[in-house]
C-alpha cells in the first residue's frame, strides 16, 4: 500500500506541477504574442478596411509617425502620452483621431475618447469607420445605449458605410457595445436583419 500511495502521490505531484506551469505561461504570454501565434496558425487574420488603410497611406511621414507614437502609447496604456501627442499635432487628420479613440480605449479613458470623437465631429472633419466603430465601443462601456444606437444608425448611413469590410467592422463594435451593456434588445434593429 505505501508503494501505491508514493506513486499516485508522484503522479499528482507531477499533474500539479504541469497544469501550474501551463497556466503560469498563458497568464504571462502577452496579448500581442498570442496574436502573433494565431497568426503563424493561420487562425488570427486582420481585417484591412480599404478606405482606412488608403486614408494612413495618404498620410504625411511625421504624421505617421504621430500616429505610430499614439498607438504605441495606447498599447502601454499610458494615457499622459496620448493627450500629449494630440494637443502636439493640433488639428489632427482622422486616422490620428483614429488612434487616439482607440488608445482611449485601452487606457480606459472612455470619456476622455468619446469627447475626442465629439470635437472631431464638430469640427466637420470626415470620420472613418473606426471613429464610429470607436465611439460606439466607448458609448457600450459606458452604457450609453441610446446614443450607441444613433450613432450605429447614422453610420449606416452615412458614406463610410459602402462595402462589407466596412460593415463587418462596425457591426463587430456594436456587437461589443450590445455585450458591455447586455441589453440584447439594442443592437437588433440593424444586426439580425
Amino acid at each position: 500500500m505505501p508503494a501505491a500511495r508514493r506513486s499516485f502521490g508522484w503522479i499528482l505531484f507531477v499533474m500539479v506541477t504541469w497544469m501550474w506551469q501551463s497556466c503560469l505561461l498563458f497568464a504571462t504570454v502577452s496579448p500581442t504574442h498570442l496574436m502573433r501565434h494565431r497568426e503563424r496558425q493561420g487562425l488570427h487574420m486582420h481585417l484591412p478596411v480599404p478606405d482606412i488603410v488608403a486614408r494612413v497611406e495618404q498620410l504625411s511621414a511625421v504624421d505617421r509617425k504621430i500616429r505610430k507614437r499614439i498607438k504605441d502609447a495606447g498599447y502601454a496604456r499610458n494615457w499622459t502620452a496620448v493627450q500629449s501627442e494630440l494637443r502636439a499635432c493640433g488639428a489632427a487628420a482622422t486616422p490620428l483621431i483614429d488612434a487616439a479613440i482607440l488608445a482611449s480605449i485601452r487606457c480606459g479613458e472612455y470619456e476622455a475618447g468619446l469627447s475626442i470623437f465629439d470635437r472631431h465631429r464638430n469640427s466637420g472633419a470626415g470620420l472613418s469607420a473606426v471613429s464610429y466603430g470607436g465611439s460606439i465601443r466607448l458609448c457600450g462601456r459606458l452604457g450609453l445605449k441610446q446614443r450607441a444606437v444613433s450613432l450605429w444608425e447614422e453610420v449606416q448611413n452615412s458614406t463610410v458605410w459602402h462595402d462589407n469590410e466596412t460593415a463587418v467592422c462596425v457591426a463587430c463594435c456594436m456587437l461589443d457595445a450590445v455585450a458591455r451593456t447586455e441589453d440584447v434588445q439594442m443592437g437588433t434593429p440593424g444586426l439580425v436583419e
